[in-house]
C-alpha cells in the first residue's frame, strides 16, 4: 500500500473513532440528564412526604385537643345533669 492510501485510511479511522467518542458522550450526556431529573423527582418527593408527615402530626396533634375537649364537655355535662338532678330531688322532698 502506498502511503497516500495508508494516509486516507489512517484519516477515516479517525473520522470514526471522533464520530464514536462524539457519540458516546452524547449517550453520557444523557444518562447524565436522566439521573439528574431522577435525583430533581426524589428530592421533590422527599419534601413533598416531610411535609405531609408534619401536616399529618399536626392533625393528630388537634384530633387528640379535639377529642379530649369534647370528652371533658360531656363530663362537665354529666356533672351539671347530676347536680341538677339532685338540685331537683332536694327541693321536692322540702
Amino acid at each position: 500500500m502506498t502511503s497516500a492510501v495508508m494516509s486516507s485510511i489512517s484519516k477515516e479511522l479517525k473520522k470514526v473513532q471522533e464520530a464514536d467518542n462524539s457519540k458516546r458522550n452524547s449517550e453520557e450526556s444523557d444518562v447524565v440528564l436522566k439521573i439528574q431529573q431522577m435525583v430533581c423527582a426524589l428530592v421533590i418527593t422527599s419534601r413533598q412526604l416531610q411535609w405531609n408527615l408534619r401536616a399529618a402530626a399536626v392533625l393528630k396533634k388537634t384530633s387528640f385537643t379535639f377529642n379530649t375537649s369534647r370528652s371533658r364537655c360531656r363530663n362537665i355535662f354529666s356533672s351539671y345533669t347530676l347536680l341538677k338532678s339532685l338540685k331537683i330531688s332536694k327541693t321536692r322532698r322540702t
